[in-house]
């Protein structure tokens, strides 16, 4: 048999050219292991020139960006399965990247991508979004934790902890990228991707394969009968086995001190249902996927509305738009899409602006369509969303917004991955709303957040509730009714 539908791209970055320090020879096995699988008529059952395979010297910059390209050409209407192993890590220019093997970082710590090697967020969605087929499977395993032999504890000398995963708003905006996306990660943000030094795949990577095989990996294996494999039935196998194989395989030493445990995360678009991956192992006769199928009732799953996703897409993709401009500014030049343009343009503490501001730029950062009035705040790189004028609420969201950054920074490291994405996600419905958006569905999102926040960080969600339920501030009407309904709700719960 044979699953003709698929398409596959699997990026294994193992060598590292430039950077020798971020040496991960796991990578590329689970790279190839995985092609091996799916290409395997008895178990994946892709066809073999339907799948590309970029690991070692072939995994640059130049050639996995041609090949996403390639793909864009290749899997029109039909399904498709990209998988990276690697390291995720911030670029010196804020941007999110997906290392290659010709990947430079800066020689500061905490070191970072150089801007124009690697792989950029940007430029990840802007592949992506030329996509054209509504069943997409991406599969990221960017973070990881070694350590040098079953029962030895790694530390920062013999062992390895390096990158990590994408943001919960670079989730969201690979999900607005096109229909039917769905992203697999192989942890949370907070946690690490294992594997031991002395095995071929990381811990992870093995047990994807195994799964695809049909083989029974700590209680979890496909379903025969079905005859192919769901994204979503994948990913709750992957879910139970990779955290019940840590356990088993890693020190429980080590594992306490890097996070105690390792979860697969699922994201989802709202309403985007089951869709085959490939053939299920063993299977003798093709069935059918079960179109109500659920999704698995476990905590690293989110479901992501449209709206978020095209929000945060949205966001992501102006950031890189936009012209940097740093402090006071009469003509001179500005540099925008990497065109040097000389004008008069002047900001003082007073201005109306019409066009994207952004980059570098300790005066704050605004997107297109903004129609800025008043005085230009001082926000050090905050980033703010809205198509509407800044007035004295903006002053109020600001000062609260840079004050809990400040807070954030106090956190642990984890907690920090952790209250960020939480902290924008409120950020992000209140921006909404002020900008005319008061739908029921706005309401209820943000309803939703400022009580995740609040209880994932009570200390940073008080002071949010504090600014939105104070009249005195300007914040719309809409936000304190919601702010005071959450406060009411939490102090009742104690």
């Amino acid at each position: 048999m044979a699953f003709t539908e698929g398409y596959a791209l699997l990026i294994g970055v193992n060598t590292y050219a430039n950077e020798p320090g971020l040496l991960a020879p796991q990578t590329k096995a689970d790279a190839e292991a995985l092609k091996n699988v799916l290409c395997n008529p008895q178990y994946g059952g892709y066809v073999e020139n339907q799948v590309t395979v970029l690991t070692g010297a072939d995994a640059t910059r130049t050639k996995i960006l041609a090949a996403l390209d390639q793909v864009v050409q290749q899997a029109k209407g039909h399904t498709l399965l990209l998988f990276y192993a690697g390291h995720g890590e911030d670029g010196d220019n804020g941007s999110y990247h997906l290392t290659t093997t010709d990947v430079r970082l800066t020689p500061q710590k905490p070191r970072k991508v150089i801007a124009g090697t690697g792989i950029s967020q940007q430029e990840l969605l802007q592949k992506l979004q030329a996509i054209e087929s509504k069943r997409v499977l991406l599969i990221f395993n960017a973070c990881h934790s070694g350590h040098l032999a079953e029962g030895t504890l790694a530390d920062e000398e013999n062992g390895q902890v390096s990158g990590k995963n994408p943001s919960e708003e670079m989730i969201n905006a690979i999900l607005g990228t096109g229909e039917g996306r769905i992203m697999i990660t192989a942890c949370r943000s907070s946690q690490f991707s294992f594997f031991l030094r002395s095995a071929k795949q990381t811990i992870f990577g093995k047990t994807l394969v195994d799964l695809l095989k049909g083989q029974d990996v700590a209680g979890q294996q496909v379903q025969l009968q079905r005859g192919y494999v769901s994204a979503l039935d994948l990913y709750t196998m992957l879910y139970f086995a990779v955290a019940d194989e840590v356990k088993q395989q890693i020190n429980t030493q080590f594992l306490q001190s890097h996070g105690g445990t390792q979860e697969p995360t699922l994201t989802v678009r709202e309403g985007v249902g089951p869709f085959a991956i490939a053939l299920c192992g063993r299977a003798k006769t093709l069935g059918s996927i079960e179109m109500n199928e659920q999704l698995p009732a476990t905590s690293a799953t989110r479901t992501v509305t449209a709206a978020e996703s095209q929000s945060a897409l949205n966001r992501i993709l102006n950031i890189q738009q936009g012209v940097g401009i740093g402090g006071d500014m009469t003509g001179g030049t500005i540099r925008q899409d990497n065109r040097a343009t000389s004008g008069g343009l002047s900001m003082g503490d007073q201005a109306t602006f019409n066009a994207p501001v952004l980059g570098s730029m300790s005066g704050g950062v605004y997107q297109p369509e903004w129609n800025v009035s008043g005085n230009v705040y001082q926000a050090k790189g905050d980033i703010v969303m809205a198509e509407r004028a800044i007035d004295q609420s903006s002053d109020a969201l600001a000062k609260l917004f840079n004050e809990i950054a400040g807070k954030i920074k106090t956190l642990p490291a984890d907690q920090q991955e952790e209250v960020k994405p939480a902290v924008r996600q409120v950020r992000m419905q209140i921006d909404k709303i002020e900008g005319g958006d008061e739908s029921e569905a706005t309401q209820s999102t943000l309803e939703r957040r400022l009580k995740n926040l609040c209880t994932m960080a009570s200390d940073i969600g008080n002071v949010v509730i504090a600014t939105l339920t104070n009249p005195s501030d300007g914040i719309a009407i809409v936000i304190q009714k919601i702010a005071r309904k959450v406060q009411v709700e939490l102090k009742d719960a104690q």
